[in-house]
């Protein structure tokens, strides 16, 4: 999901901004995608558009089967589909608190417009699912300590070489949380299924 797309849903509803949002919003930002977002901001996003948040599931079936390979890409093409996807990045020192510190300069760094990479398009037509930002789905999945959490899914800009994970490798977030790594896509159900 872009930030203008998101922005014409604040404008239209009223909807609070993206939390992480500067004041000085610049319209070259547009086509980023928009991070920062809740799991109830991005269910109420996908309401106002008559969808709603794909499952887990459904996004790993979406991501096809290369979703379970660290690097969906062959060795020959793999430095150039890391450096197109703004992937791979060692600029940011794992465990940086990026929800803390003001996260703008990285995100303009590394984020790369919604839809810009061919090297990150899924057999179905998909695109922007193995990196960019990881996304919220609509299921909730349990730790080891017991604890309900929501599944994001997907590598995001901040992610190191190091740290790219296989896209069926699931993520945990709190309900309410923030964090400038997670946005979201929609997805709608075939007609006569829930």
């Amino acid at each position: 999901m872009t930030n203008a797309a998101y922005r014409e849903f604040v404008k239209a509803t009223g909807h609070s901004p993206a939390p992480l949002w500067p004041d000085l919003y610049s319209s070259s930002w547009d086509q980023l995608p928009v991070v920062g977002v809740t799991l109830a901001d991005a269910q109420a996003y996908a309401e106002w558009k008559g969808k709603r948040l794909p499952s887990d599931v459904e996004w790993e079936h979406a991501a096809g089967p290369l979703a379970t390979q660290r690097f969906p890409w062959p060795e020959s093409s793999r430095e150039l589909a890391l450096a197109s996807l703004g992937a791979g990045s060692e600029s940011i020192p794992r465990g940086t608190d990026l929800v803390a510190e003001d996260h703008t300069g990285p995100y303009l760094a590394l984020c790369r417009p919604v839809g810009s990479s061919s090297f990150d398009t899924t057999e179905l037509g998909l695109m922007d699912m193995y990196a960019n930002a990881a996304e919220w789905t609509e299921s909730d999945g349990v730790i080891p300590t017991g604890a309900t959490y929501q599944i994001v899914k997907g590598n995001d800009w901040a992610d190191t070489r190091s740290y790219l994970k296989p896209l069926t490798d699931p993520r945990f977030a709190a309900h309410g949380s923030v964090n400038p790594r997670f946005g979201f896509r929609c997805a709608m159900s075939a007609p006569g299924q829930p």
